[in-house]
């Protein structure tokens, strides 16, 4: 016993030297003799991350929590890990863990509850937020997720209710008056523009700054105010460009690099694919162009159920670039991630759904559409829907939606038509060579002529056809996107040409596009 300490300390030690591959070395035979050992474990998760080998420390990291499940705080880091990483598979597996567990403390109720939120199922998460609240019912941060949860489940008014209580508890959060302003379409009689108005004037952060002014920008434009809307939204568009690091070079040149790639050449006889397996359906799009609208339509058919934005393609594709460590140029090597190794991105795309589900199933990831060339390769039987809409409003709707972390092109106009150009070169590309596997649809012919459109998607998804299609926002189901408000209405045309409302203000990206050759009109 006293040997095995020994043993243990001295790698402990190795690795605190940086010595990481020789602990790592002396770690597995010694694993084999102490199968049991929780610390040991962790320290093996710890080094595997370090060395960046993310699925050997997710491995020993999960093993660790197995063994002694009574180190919640533990568990629930590694889920959130997971859940990071794309594995909601594996991460719902641990937080599941823990909520048997019964876990009484506030925060960890509030962990939990956020990270099954991350996995797409709110409704799992609802209780442990409202168990926090409970417990600490002056915490705004405990009644803003619970609010994003309620939202998801279509639990609008509520969400109201707990957004109120969380802004009247601290009036200068930014994140909460920007999700109370989206919940719903503002009115003469009930909105908010004065106190955001006052809010924007007290904040202290930037963040603050941004979020207030993206939250009276929305509100200004349900009230037609449309030249005071712009102006607000221009300033805070501008402020959360200046606080990113985007490089809008390398993220065009990704995009090319992507539509030169040979894909007919990325597998030998690729992954055999078996009639009775899972058969994943990708919505994709850019972002704010109807996708959440058409997964809704197509998991209106019994049988159908949706993964949500899943994420978990470029996480595979990431996870491949960066097996070897954090690579000096990100964009190379998820290139040559696809051209190196899409069987296996492909193989382990598929297994991360294995027990999830059986039959056709919904990954509505609006980014999986530049990896389409792959998903045709390496995903057997995928068939992939991809939404269009009139370029300006698709621009003019993603320039209005704050991301946070996700789509830096967006924050200025002239970064997202370049971006667009590029991607619209890419799709066409798509087009062009996918055949069968790849339906373009436009935004706008299902708005305006809805059941032809709706039929084409179903048919193009080999699923039967069902009239609960036409009643899509009455789907019994979360819906985890920032169109939650919209697609639980029945359709309808407000957002096309909403654009015009901006000609002037939207002239420069206008003339960017036409000059490209994309249709504005």
């Amino acid at each position: 016993m006293q040997a095995s300490t020994a043993n243990l300390a001295a790698i402990i030690e190795l690795s605190k030297q940086g010595a990481l591959v020789e602990a790592r070395d002396m770690l597995a035979p010694y694993l084999e003799d102490h199968p049991g050992d929780i610390a040991a474990h962790k320290l093996c998760a710890e080094i595997h991350f370090k060395l960046g080998r993310r699925d050997d420390g997710f491995r020993c990291a999960m093993r660790a929590f197995e063994l002694d499940q009574s180190d919640i705080d533990y568990g629930l880091d590694c889920a959130f890990n997971l859940v990071r990483a794309g594995r909601r598979n594996d991460a719902l597996r641990v937080a599941q863990l823990i909520a048997e567990l019964s876990p009484e403390s506030p925060y960890h109720c509030d962990t939990l509850g956020t990270v099954l939120t991350h996995c797409e199922v709110p409704e799992k998460a609802i209780p442990h937020f409202k168990h926090a609240c409970a417990l600490i019912s002056d915490s705004p941060q405990f009644l803003f997720n619970l609010a994003s949860a309620q939202r998801m489940v279509g639990a609008v008014k509520e969400a109201e209710v707990s957004l109120d209580r969380a802004l009247l508890l601290d009036p200068s959060d930014g994140a909460a008056h920007l999700a109370r302003s989206a919940l719903r379409r503002q009115t003469p009689e009930e909105n908010h523009v004065k106190e955001l108005t006052a809010a924007l004037a007290c904040a202290a952060s930037a963040n603050e700054k941004v979020s207030i002014g993206y939250a009276l920008a929305k509100e200004l434009e349900d009230l037609a105010q449309y030249p005071q809307s712009f102006a607000h939204l221009a300033a805070a568009s501008r402020l959360h460009r200046s606080q990113s690091a985007y490089d809008a070079g390398r993220e065009l040149g990704l995009l090319r690099a992507l539509r030169q790639l040979d894909y007919g050449s990325l597998l030998q006889g690729g992954i055999e694919s078996d009639p009775g397996a899972m058969r994943p359906i990708f919505v994709v799009g850019l972002p704010r162009s109807g996708t959440t609208l058409v997964e809704r339509i197509i998991g209106s058919v019994p049988g159908v159920r949706s993964a949500g934005e899943s994420n978990v393609l470029a996480a595979e594709v990431w996870r491949v670039a960066t097996r070897d460590g954090r690579p000096a140029d990100p964009q190379a090597a998820l290139v040559g991630a696809v051209r190196k190794a899409a069987g296996e991105i492909g193989s382990n795309y598929v297994s991360s759904f294995a027990g999830r589900f059986d039959g056709a199933f919904i990954d509505k990831t609006p980014g999986n559409s530049i990896f389409a060339g792959l998903i045709n390769a390496a995903v057997p039987g995928a068939r992939i829907v991809c939404l269009r809409r009139n370029a300006m409003d698709s621009c003019y709707a993603m320039y209005k939606m704050l991301f946070w972390g996700a789509y830096p092109f967006s924050n200025d106009l002239a970064e997202l038509a370049d971006y667009y150009v590029e991607w619209d070169r890419l799709i066409r590309k798509w087009e062009e060579d996918l055949g069968d596997a790849w339906l373009t649809v436009n935004y706008e012919d299902i708005v305006r002529n809805p059941e032809p459109s709706m039929r084409r998607i179903i048919a193009h998804c080999c699923l039967p056809w069902d009239d609960a299609c036409l009643r899509f926002h009455e789907l019994d189901a979360p819906v985890t996107s920032a169109s939650a408000g919209q697609v639980t209405r029945p359709l309808h045309r407000e957002s096309v040409g909403l654009w015009r409302n901006y000609t002037t203000e939207l002239g420069e990206l206008a003339d960017r596009l036409r000059s490209a050759g994309i249709a504005v009109d």
